[in-house]
């Protein structure tokens, strides 16, 4: 649920006051950021989708981790997935404002 509220209220609300041009810059996006924005327009314009894919993905790893004994280290990797897709999307968003902010400000950015 994290990742979806990342994706639907900070990724918009940052990048709407960061890049020069506002949200249009962002559809012109390429690479992580890119994929990061479209993402949220996934999440933002199907949230039932979304909100669906997350319900079936942590209801089949409850059940597989309550019954099946084995797959609670499957269970405890894609916990692990999920809190670096978290960190994932949550660095993405703020290297891309921090790098809006230096091309705005005329100083030169390495990476």
């Amino acid at each position: 649920m994290l990742g979806e509220l990342l994706l639907t209220r900070l990724v918009p609300m940052l990048w709407a006051e960061f890049l020069p041009d506002g949200l249009r810059d962002a559809a012109n996006l390429r690479g992580w950021p890119g994929l990061t924005w479209h993402a949220a327009l996934f999440c933002h314009q199907e949230p039932f989708v979304a909100n669906l894919g997350i319900a079936v993905i942590s209801i089949s790893a409850f059940v597989l981790g309550a019954r099946f004994g084995p797959m609670r280290f499957f269970v405890w990797l894609a916990a692990l997935a999920v809190i670096l897709l978290n960190a994932g999307i949550l660095y993405v968003t703020i290297h891309t404002c921090l790098r809006a902010t230096a091309a705005a400000a005329g100083i030169p950015v390495g990476l």
